[in-house]
Order: C-alpha cells, then sequence, then structure tokens
C-alpha cells in the first residue's frame, strides 16, 4: 500500500480555521462588512454548492450507520384464501379464511477483510473534495466582491475629481466670457476652454456606466433580484490601511481550498486502491430470522 495509507481515517475533516474566510475583515468598514457577509448568505451558486455538500455528507452518515448496525427487516402480512374442497373430491362446501404472516430478519456482515472501513475512507475523502470545492467558492466570491468594491470606490473617486474638475473648468469658461465681453480676451482662449471642459464632461457617461455595471455585478454576487444600490456610494475610506505580514506561515497553505481539494483526491484513490485488495478476501455474513402464521392477529404473537 501507499506510505501513510494505512493511518488515513474514515472521518470528515473539520474546516475550523481561524483564518479562515476572515481575512477580509481587517481592513473594511463595518458596512462593508455587513454587505459581504449577506453576499456569502446569500448567493445562489454557495446555497447550491451547500447543498451538494449536504447531500454527500448525508450519503457518507447514512453508509456508516449501515456498516455500524445490523440490518434489520421486518414484514406483515395479510391473505384472504379460499379452499374449495370440490378439487379433492369432497362435497363440503367452500370455506373462507384469513390468514395472518409476520417475520423478522437480520443480518450483519463482519468487516474481517476492511472493505467497509476503505469504502467510508473513499466517502469520507470525496465528502472533503466536495466541501473544499464549496470553500473554494465562497472565497471566489469573497474575491469578485472585494475587487468589484475597490474598483467601484476607484470609480467614485474619479467621478468626484471629474465633476469638481468641471465646476473649476465652467468658472474659468464664464471668467473667459466675461473678459472677452470687457475687451479684455481672445476668442480664442474661450474656445479652448470650452473644448477642454466638453472633453472633460465627456468622461462621464463612461464612468457611470463602469459604475452602474460594477454595482450590478455586485448585487448579482449578493443574490438580490431587485438590487438596493447600498454599495453605489462606497468610498476609500470604507477600506482600513493595515500592514501586511513580512513573513506567512507555510501552515496557511493548508487553507488554500485546491491544494485541500487535490488532497482530499489523493485520499480517495488510496482507499478505492485499498477497497480493490479487499475483495481477494471472503466475506462473511451472519444471517438470522424468525416467522409466525395465524388466524388471527391475536395469534401472532
Amino acid at each position: 500500500l501507499p506510505g501513510g495509507y494505512a493511518e488515513h481515517k474514515t472521518t470528515i475533516s473539520s474546516l475550523d480555521h481561524p483564518a479562515d474566510l476572515i481575512w477580509w475583515q481587517s481592513f473594511l468598514s463595518d458596512r462593508l462588512r455587513n454587505e459581504l457577509a449577506a453576499a456569502i448568505n446569500n448567493n445562489l451558486s454557495l446555497k447550491a454548492s451547500e447543498k451538494s455538500l449536504a447531500q454527500a455528507t448525508a450519503f457518507y452518515q447514512a453508509q456508516e450507520a449501515g456498516f455500524n448496525y445490523p440490518k434489520i427487516d421486518a414484514n406483515v402480512s395479510a391473505q384472504n384464501l379460499r379452499v374449495n374442497p370440490a378439487t379433492l373430491g369432497q362435497t363440503s362446501p367452500a370455506r373462507e379464511f384469513e390468514l395472518y404472516q409476520a417475520s423478522l430478519s437480520a443480518r450483519y456482515q463482519f468487516d474481517l477483510s476492511g472493505s467497509q472501513a476503505q469504502t467510508l475512507s473513499a466517502l469520507a475523502a470525496k465528502t472533503d473534495y466536495t466541501r473544499w470545492q464549496n470553500r473554494a467558492n465562497q472565497q471566489s466570491l469573497v474575491g469578485q466582491w472585494l475587487v468589484s468594491a475597490v474598483l467601484l470606490a476607484k470609480n467614485n473617486a474619479e467621478q468626484t475629481i471629474i465633476n469638481q474638475l468641471i465646476a473649476l473648468q465652467k468658472k474659468q469658461v464664464a471668467i473667459a466670457e466675461q473678459r472677452e465681453a470687457l475687451g479684455q480676451g481672445q476668442t480664442l482662449d474661450r474656445l479652448a476652454l470650452q473644448t477642454q471642459l466638453k472633453q472633460t464632461e465627456s468622461r462621464l457617461p463612461t464612468l457611470v456606466k463602469q459604475q452602474q455595471q460594477l454595482v450590478h455585478l455586485m448585487n448579482a454576487l449578493s443574490g438580490s433580484k431587485t438590487p438596493p444600490n447600498t454599495v453605489k456610494d462606497v468610498s476609500f475610506n470604507d477600506f482600513k490601511q493595515t500592514k501586511p505580514p513580512l513573513v506567512i506561515p507555510s501552515v496557511m497553505i493548508q487553507q488554500r481550498p485546491d491544494i485541500m481539494a487535490s488532497e482530499a483526491l489523493v485520499k480517495a484513490a488510496h482507499a478505492e486502491y485499498g477497497l480493490s485488495l479487499t475483495r481477494y478476501y471472503p466475506n462473511i455474513t451472519l444471517t438470522a430470522s424468525t416467522g409466525t402464521q395465524a388466524l388471527t392477529t391475536a395469534g401472532l404473537f
């Protein structure tokens, strides 16, 4: 068997890491933290991913319970029978009666070859793979949302600066018009200032379009059908300046979903390899059953 295979546990791994998925809280304002938390809770893709994870976890738990406990089947039936003595050459009249049956059976398979343990190991690894895929989707959502928020803050800052610049250029055009009316200015100077003003104003529609696209993207990531534009006025003041660490510990790699998902697939492959080896050994199953028949329900017990 591959090295370390025998040490593989059948339990589903835990993903409760201190720095997992909360790294973004250190440089966001309370408003943006609440908005991003709502996006994580309401995103439709994440909800579908969580349902897939819940399904995989439930299937693992069902298989684990099926292997650890004996299987018991109980059956109760009732029949209405008719006996015609004429078929036996007798002259007595036909007789009808009720026949009740009750049976109970139990079976348990001994895991002497380890096939059940290997099956649970493979299922646990595949469940972990689904879990890490869900975590990757969460981190991808957080990354897209934060990048959109930063771009939106940049867009809002540009619009503010351009609006201030337009106000100043309008004042310059007004001064140029007054000077021209007083005979102290030239027409070419006024036209140049007006051309510069029009060029500056022409930049606003593009920024407004980009702003609307970013707001729509952020609300779509939040799973909102009717976006309320709650993040439209985001600015750089909503981001806190934090000092990044100079050294990142290697243990942080264990929080990367792509690496952990690949590791889960390796564990699943090892478990399936071990399962194939157990097929060389016989399976031993203990079975017991009992039953009774009676003409009345009271006679069954």
